[in-house]
């Protein structure tokens, strides 16, 4: 795939901007995407609808991810068309995470060709050793983490074999309120110990996402620095 221009990365954020005020009744106020690697990071910012924030103050996030993500397979289908037009890249997957707290976002579109494996520099080697340590710390030492460094600012870590038991025993049963709401709890505490990873590459985390991969038991942590 040959690179892609700002013209084209401006269309599909705005393409999907307009097919999230077109679903949900609200749109994002900002939408950037970046493409690499044959994957499309966007970055979202206030996004939340007045329903969801009335579910929010009454503690029912999980009804407000699982309904968002019900309207995002349906955005997704649409957008996967536009992309192969616009791109001639195939879209397989995607995942997200939602941050109610600070309203922003990011989505995650990955190809049929996957995500590359790139060598890694020596500060992506000490991200991988911080996060392996943050995610015993907290949850589930992953049995890989491959790093890749999407610009300046923005890494993305994946964790294979993430989950730990009970998060597999809640896929299984199709629990995905309780699945979602775990998951979105979890984000937090890996959040509260992002101060490891500030210390060791001395530089400040301004947003973190951890997206699921339930069915290949894959998390993605996206940190983007200051």
């Amino acid at each position: 795939m040959s690179k892609v221009g700002q013209e084209e990365l401006m269309y599909l954020s705005s393409f999907l901007s307009k097919k999230m005020k077109t679903n949900f009744g609200k749109g994002p106020e900002t939408c950037v995407s970046i493409v690499k690697h044959h994957t499309i990071y966007v970055q979202i910012r206030n996004f939340i609808t007045p329903a969801e924030e009335v579910l929010k103050n009454k503690n029912q996030l999980s009804l407000a991810i699982q309904f968002r993500a019900a309207i995002m397979e349906t955005i997704f289908q649409e957008y996967k068309t536009e992309v192969f037009n616009l791109l001639n890249m195939e879209l397989e997957s995607f995942y997200y995470d939602w941050d109610y707290n600070l309203n922003q976002a990011l989505v995650m579109f990955v190809s049929n060709k996957g995500i590359d494996e790139i060598k890694s520099d020596d500060q992506e080697v000490l991200l991988k050793e911080k996060v392996m340590y943050v995610s015993s710390k907290v949850h589930k030492e992953p049995s890989e983490v491959h790093i890749q460094k999407i610009n300046a600012n923005m890494y993305v870590a994946r964790c294979q074999e993430a989950m730990c038991e009970i998060g597999k025993v809640l896929y299984k049963k199709g629990l995905n309120e309780v699945l979602y709401e775990y998951a979105y709890n979890l984000k937090g505490r890996f959040f509260e110990n992002t101060h490891y990873l500030e210390a060791e590459l001395n530089r400040k985390v301004e947003a973190h996402y951890v997206l699921w991969d339930f069915r290949q038991n894959i998390n993605y942590m996206v940190f983007i620095f200051r």
